[in-house]
C-alpha cells in the first residue's frame, strides 16, 4: 500500500513540475546572469522559468470525430482485410474507385475483404445498401462520422481519388492508392494562384500515397512538377493508367434505370445532349444557378425542339445548392452518378475547360465548348490549353452553341487533327486493361490476410508502366519557417535560399496555418512564393494537432524543460504524438537536413527530430533571453505554455547546430542555453543582405497624383530631383508601392503614402509595430526635434499589434501630419530611398538587416547600442545612441548639424560570400 501511495505521490509531484523546478531555477538563474539588461525588467526571469506540466482532466469517453481518429490509430492495430473506397469526398460511388470495385467485384478473392464505401448523403446511402445487400462484405458509412474516422485509423488499404482528411496520419501498415480525378486543362498545383495554400491538402496527401495513377505522360509531369512531387514522392506512378474510361461501356439501360431511381426520366429512343461545365471557384453559387438555369432554359428552347434530350452535369458543391434552390431538378444529374455513365449515351457535349471531354474523345462525338468567362477565367486561374487546342469550336456565346447543335456536323469535326492527337495522347486502349492491372497489382495477394506493402506484384500489361520520381541523389532538406509573417526572419530564409545550390540538395519550406480570411497574409504568401527560387517547394500545414491525455502531459513537460534531453524521443508519449504528427504532415517523405528557422517552439522540434533525420540545425535570430521575456511581443499565455528556456535548452541537446545570425548572439545565446556536451555547437552564419532587391526596389520608385485620373511618374535616382516628369513635389503627390511605370498612366496598385519632399528633413525605420522596436520613444524623440524643425517628418515602415496605440500617442502629440505609419509595404526600399536619415531603435535585435539595406541606399543612419550593433554598423560613418527619447532627440539633432553623413560606397558581397560558403558547409 506504502508503495502505491509513494507512486501515486511522485506522478502528482511530475505532472505539476515540482521534483525538477529547483534544478531550473539554479540552471536558469546562472545563465542569466551572462545576458546583457536591455530595459525589459523582471518578466525576462518569469518567462524563463517555464511552468511545468499540468495536470489535465482525462478526455469524455464521448470522443470527437479527431480524438476517435487518434485513440484507434494509437491503440488499434491495422486490419489488413479492410478497403476504404471514397470518391470526392464522399460524393457517390463514382469515377476510378467505382470502376475499379466493379472489376474487384467480379474477382473469386473479392469476399476476403471488407468494403467500405464513403457515402456523405443519408439518402443514397439508404439506396446504396438496399442495391448491395447480397454483398455482406460491403458496407456504407458517413465521411463526417465517428465511424468513418475509426475506420481511417485502422483500415489495411485505401483508395480515393482526391484527398485524404486532414487528420489522417498515415500507418506503416497502410497501403493508399490515390487514383486522382481528371487529365486537366485548368492549371493546378503550385501553377495557380495561391497554389500553395489551395493544394496545400492535395499535396499532403499526395506525399502518403503509395500507388498514384496517372492518366498519361502529361499528367505524370504535372505530379512531379506542379505539385513539385520529385525528389520527395516516396510512391510509385502507374502511368497510361484511366480505369474511369471504363465506365463509359456500361449499357445504357442499366444507366437509365440509376437515372430513373433519383428522379431522372430519359428516353432510350431520343439523344441525349449534355452540358458539363467545371467548377468555378470565382464566382458565387447563386450566380451558378442563375447561369446553369439560363443556359437550361436557353437548350430547352432550341435543342429539344430538334429531339434531343437536355441533360446538366454541375460540380458536386453546385448540385446541393441547386437542389435547396427551389429549382427544378429533373434536368440535373445529381453528383451520386458517374459522369462517364451519361457520357457513353451522350451524343452532343457541351463543356467548357472540364476535363469530362478527354473521356469523351473516345466516343468521337461532337464537343462543343461553351466558355463565357474565358478571358476572367484565364488570367485569373490559369490555363494549360489555349482555345486553339480544343477538339472543337468554342465561343462565349450561348446562341452560337445554339446554331453549332442545329449542325454539329457542319461546324464540328470529332475526327479533326486535334481531337485525334489528343485521344492518342489520353487514351490507353483497352479500357478493362487499366482496371485488371490496378485490381491485379493492388489485390493480387491470394488471401486479404497476406497483404502487405512489400508483397511481390505481378508484371503490367502494355501500354502500363510504372515510374519513380525520387530523382537522383539530391540531399533532402527541410527548413520549418513557422508562421507566416513579414518580417527579417522570413526575408533572411527567402535571401538565403536564393543562394542555395540546387543542384545537390533539394528544398522545402513548411509554414504554420495561415489565415485563409486575411487578404494581407495571402498577398504575403503570394509575394514570398514569387521571391523564391522556383526550386523551392512550400508545404502549408493543414488542420490540427489532436493529442491524447498522456500525450498532453508529456508535451508539457517537454516545454517546461522536464524532460532530460538524451529522452525527449524515448519518451512513449512523446515520440507517438511527434511520429503521428510528422506522417499527417509529411506522409513518407525522407529528409537528410532539418532547420528550425522559427527559432523558439518546441513542438515543431521534435516532430522533425523524430523522423530520424541524420542532421537537426536549429537557427537563432534574437537574444532568446530577451526575447522570452518580451511578454508583450509574444503574448503571456502563449510564451509560458509553448516555450521556456529549460525546455530550448533540453531541445538544444538533440540538435547537431545552433545557428546564430551574428557572433555576438551566438555568444550570449550559449551563455545561457548551452551544456558541456554542446556548447561547441553553438555556431553563426551571418545574414544573406539581398543586395540586388534593395537597390532594384529604389529604382523602381514610383509616385502619382491624388487626382481620379492619376499619371504615375517614375522618381529619379537622384534623391536631389524628385520626379522626372514634374517640375516641383506638390500636395498631391503620394508614394505608389510597387506599382509598375509604363508609360500608360495606369497604376496597378498604389499604396497612398505622402512623398517626401526634399524641402523637408525626412527621417524613416523599419520594423514591425512591436515593444523591441521602441517605436514609442523614438515618435517621442521625433515630436521634441519637431517643435524645433517644423519641416520634418518620420516614417515609420511597418504594422503590426502596436499599432492602434502608436495612433493614439500620434494623436495626443498632435504630429498625424508629420508621423506617417505606412503599413507594410511590398517595396519599402523606394520610399526609403526618398528619405534622408535612416533611424534605428531597437532595445535589442538579432542582426539588425534593415540597417545594412539602409546603408546600401546610402542613407545617413542613427542606430541604438543594442548586443548586435556592431555587425551592421561602422563608427566611421555611423552613429551610435542611446534608446531613451532624449538620446534620440540629441541624434536627429546631431544628423540636422550636419554630423551624421551617408557612405558613398557600401558593400556586403564579401560577408554574403562568406554566409553562404558557411551553409553549404554546414548541410554537408
Amino acid at each position: 500500500m506504502a508503495d502505491v501511495i509513494r507512486q501515486i505521490g511522485s506522478r502528482i509531484l511530475r505532472l505539476f513540475g515540482l521534483q525538477r523546478r529547483k534544478w531550473v531555477e539554479v540552471e536558469v538563474n546562472q545563465r542569466l546572469k551572462a545576458i546583457q539588461k536591455n530595459g525589459l525588467g523582471n518578466q525576462k526571469k518569469q518567462a524563463l522559468l517555464g511552468k511545468g506540466a499540468t495536470n489535465f482532466e482525462q478526455p469524455s469517453r464521448k470522443m470527437g470525430i479527431l480524438e476517435t481518429y487518434v485513440y484507434h490509430r494509437e491503440k488499434y492495430p491495422v486490419k489488413d482485410n479492410m478497403v476504404i473506397w471514397e470518391s470526392h469526398g464522399g460524393t457517390g460511388m463514382v469515377c476510378h474507385p467505382l470502376a475499379l470495385f466493379r472489376e474487384f467485384i467480379k474477382r473469386e478473392n473479392f469476399s476476403n475483404w471488407e468494403h467500405v464505401w464513403v457515402i456523405e448523403d443519408a439518402e443514397e446511402r439508404a439506396r446504396l445498401s438496399a442495391e448491395y445487400k447480397s454483398f455482406p462484405n460491403v458496407s456504407f458509412i458517413a465521411r463526417k462520422s465517428i465511424k468513418y474516422a475509426g475506420k481511417m485509423a485502422v483500415a489495411g488499404i485505401i483508395v480515393g481519388n482526391t484527398s485524404l482528411p486532414v487528420y489522417f496520419a498515415k500507418r506503416e501498415e497502410q497501403y493508399i492508392v490515390n487514383t486522382w480525378h481528371s487529365l486537366t486543362v485548368k492549371k493546378l498545383g503550385y501553377d495557380q494562384p495561391n497554389g500553395a495554400v489551395i493544394s496545400r491538402n492535395i499535396i499532403r496527401s499526395l506525399l502518403s500515397t503509395d500507388l498514384l495513377l496517372s492518366p498519361n505522360q502529361w499528367m505524370t509531369s504535372i505530379f512531379m512538377n506542379s505539385y513539385k512531387q520529385k525528389n520527395i514522392f516516396h510512391g510509385s506512378i502507374m502511368e497510361n493508367c484511366n480505369p474511369r474510361v471504363s465506365l463509359l461501356d456500361v449499357p445504357f439501360a442499366e444507366v437509365r434505370m440509376r437515372l430513373a431511381s433519383r428522379g431522372i426520366l430519359v428516353q432510350s429512343d431520343k439523344p441525349i445532349l449534355l452540358y458539363a461545365p467545371t467548377w468555378r471557384d470565382t464566382t458565387t453559387l447563386d450566380d451558378e444557378v442563375e447561369r446553369l438555369t439560363h443556359v437550361l432554359e436557353v437548350l430547352k428552347k432550341h435543342a429539344e425542339p430538334l429531339g434531343y434530350q437536355i441533360l446538366i452535369k454541375p460540380h458536386h458543391v453546385t448540385f446541393t445548392h441547386l437542389s435547396s434552390s427551389n429549382v427544378e431538378m429533373s434536368n440535373f444529374v445529381p453528383p451520386t452518378i458517374d459522369v462517364n455513365l451519361i457520357l457513353g449515351a451522350t451524343a452532343i457535349l457541351v463543356t467548357d475547360y472540364s476535363s469530362v471531354f478527354y473521356e469523351f474523345l473516345h466516343k468521337k462525338r461532337p464537343i462543343l465548348f461553351y466558355i463565357p468567362d474565358l478571358d476572367f477565367y484565364s488570367s485569373d486561374r490559369g490555363l494549360y490549353l489555349s482555345v486553339d487546342d480544343l477538339p472543337g469550336p468554342a465561343t462565349k456565346d450561348i446562341n452560337e452553341i445554339v446554331n453549332w447543335i442545329s449542325d454539329p456536323k457542319k461546324f464540328c469535326d470529332p475526327f479533326s487533327g486535334v481531337a485525334k492527337n489528343m485521344l492518342e495522347e489520353s487514351s490507353v486502349g483497352d479500357a478493362s486493361i487499366s482496371c485488371k492491372a490496378v485490381i491485379d497489382y493492388v489485390f493480387g495477394a491470394a488471401r486479404a490476410s497476406t497483404f502487405k506493402r512489400n508483397t511481390k506484384r505481378p508484371m503490367l500489361p502494355a501500354p502500363i508502366k510504372m515510374h519513380n520520381i525520387m530523382g537522383g541523389n539530391k540531399k533532402n532538406v527541410i527548413i520549418y519557417g513557422g508562421h507566416f509573417r513579414r518580417n527579417g526572419v522570413l526575408t533572411s530564409l527567402i535571401t538565403l535560399l536564393n543562394k542555395a545550390d540546387f543542384s545537390t540538395h533539394d528544398y522545402t519550406i513548411f509554414f504554420m496555418n495561415p489565415s485563409t480570411d486575411d487578404k494581407a497574409q495571402i498577398e504575403l504568401i503570394e509575394e514570398t512564393m514569387q521571391r523564391l527560387p522556383s526550386e523551392v517547394r512550400v508545404i502549408i500545414r493543414i488542420g490540427q494537432r489532436t493529442l491524447l491525455h498522456e500525450e498532453e502531459i508529456a508535451l508539457k513537460d517537454a516545454e517546461g524543460g522536464f524532460l532530460e534531453g538524451a529522452s525527449l524521443m524515448q519518451n512513449s508519449a512523446l515520440k507517438s504524438l511527434s511520429t503521428r504528427e510528422f506522417k499527417r504532415c509529411f506522409g513518407d517523405a525522407h529528409f537528410d537536413v532539418a532547420i528550425d528557422y522559427s527559432g523558439y517552439g518546441i513542438f515543431f522540434p521534435l516532430v522533425l527530430i523524430s523522423a530520424n533525420i541524420k542532421k537537426f540545425i536549429i537557427w537563432q535570430h534574437n537574444d532568446l533571453a530577451a526575447d522570452l521575456g518580451n511578454l508583450n511581443k509574444r503574448g503571456a499565455a502563449n510564451l509560458q505554455n509553448k516555450t521556456s528556456a529549460a525546455g530550448l535548452m533540453q531541445l538544444y541537446k538533440a540538435a547537431d547546430y545552433m545557428v546564430s545570425c551574428t557572433e555576438e548572439i551566438m555568444k550570449v545565446n550559449r551563455s545561457y542555453l548551452s551544456s558541456s556536451e554542446n556548447f561547441d555547437r553553438f555556431v553563426y552564419i551571418r545574414n544573406i543582405v539581398d543586395v540586388e532587391r534593395v537597390l532594384a526596389g529604389a529604382d523602381n520608385t514610383f509616385a502619382s497624383l491624388k487626382a481620379p485620373e492619376r499619371p504615375i511618374y517614375k522618381v529619379s535616382a537622384d534623391r536631389s530631383l524628385h520626379l522626372r516628369e514634374v517640375s516641383t513635389v506638390c500636395e498631391e503627390m503620394v508614394y505608389c508601392d510597387n506599382s509598375p511605370f509604363d508609360g500608360s498612366g495606369e497604376a496597378l496598385s498604389v499604396t497612398e503614402v505622402t512623398l517626401p519632399s526634399k524641402e523637408d528633413i525626412n527621417f524613416v525605420t523599419i520594423g514591425r509595430y512591436s515593444p523591441e522596436k521602441n517605436h514609442i520613444a523614438l515618435i517621442e524623440a521625433f515630436s521634441k526635434f519637431n517643435i524645433d524643425r517644423r519641416n520634418s517628418r518620420l516614417y515609420i515602415i511597418g504594422d503590426g499589434s502596436l499599432r492602434r496605440e502608436y495612433e493614439q500617442v500620434i494623436a495626443r502629440l498632435q504630429l498625424c501630419d508629420r508621423v506617417i505609419l505606412t503599413g507594410n509595404l511590398r517595396n519599402p526600399f523606394g520610399l526609403s530611398s526618398l528619405c534622408d536619415c535612416f533611424i534605428f531603435p531597437s532595445l535589442y535585435e538579432g542582426m539588425g538587416l534593415v540597417v545594412l539595406e539602409a546603408r546600401l541606399l546610402g542613407l545617413a543612419v542613427i542606430c541604438s547600442r543594442f548586443l548586435a550593433v556592431n555587425s551592421v554598423t561602422d563608427a566611421d560613418y555611423n552613429l551610435l545612441t542611446g534608446h531613451s527619447a532624449d538620446a534620440l532627440y540629441a541624434a536627429m539633432k546631431d544628423f540636422a548639424d550636419g554630423k551624421v553623413v551617408g557612405e558613398k560606397q557600401f558593400s556586403v558581397d564579401s560577408k554574403n560570400e562568406e554566409s553562404v560558403r558557411k551553409f553549404k558547409s554546414l548541410l554537408s
